[in-house]
């Protein structure tokens, strides 16, 4: 086949041609600066939950640093318990229970590991406050901050759940200002 030595001989030397000239460094290219993400300070439990003074009467019990498998002793269905809470990233948890007078008030602070756990412990604590004998309905406008909130209201009694970022607090009160102790605990956590 003629040409067919010349075309390989034509074809190699571009090929040793591309390969001895000096590749360019590629142009560096300024990057878009980033955009800032707000900074979100997490509180332990411990230290977000409300306290004394915040609810105005006396405290009757009380419990830090609770882990899932801590919580999960505390229900009648244990195993389906740790296994939910594991599922929402539990790192711990502080109680508080306050009673006097015919009034009281309990609240559980939750930090999980994400936000989406705390999202997933949100919505299982929010479904409570639509269950009888509650009502649910959306918070008020002076509970704000929070990522999300959900009441249920039967008579004198209130549950409240609200949700900060990877944070979320679960607040029954009888005869008590429940909103206003929400607002409170909003508060507690946006600090």
């Amino acid at each position: 086949m003629p040409g067919f030595p010349a075309r390989l001989a034509v074809l190699a030397a571009l090929l040793v041609a591309c390969q001895s000239q000096p590749h360019a460094a590629p142009t560096p290219r300024p990057s878009a600066a980033p955009t800032p993400t707000p900074l979100l300070v997490v509180r332990a439990p411990a230290d977000a939950v409300l306290a004394g003074a915040d609810v105005g009467l006396p405290l009757t019990a009380s419990r830090d640093h609770l882990t899932a498998a801590e919580a999960a002793r505390d229900t009648p269905n244990q195993v389906l318990a740790l296994e939910t809470y594991s599922g929402w990233g539990w790192i711990e948890a502080s109680t508080r229970t306050w009673s006097g007078g015919g009034r009281q008030a309990s609240e559980t602070v939750l930090l999980s590991v994400r936000a989406e756990g705390a999202s997933r412990a949100f919505e299982i604590w929010a479904g409570d406050a639509g269950r009888a004998p509650y009502a649910a309905s959306n918070c008020p406008a002076a509970i704000v901050g929070l990522d999300e909130c959900r009441i249920g209201l039967a008579g004198d009694r209130a549950l409240v759940v609200g949700r900060l970022g990877p944070e979320v607090f679960r607040l029954g009160t009888a005869g008590l200002d429940a909103p206003a102790l929400a607002a409170r605990q909003a508060a507690r956590l946006a600090v």
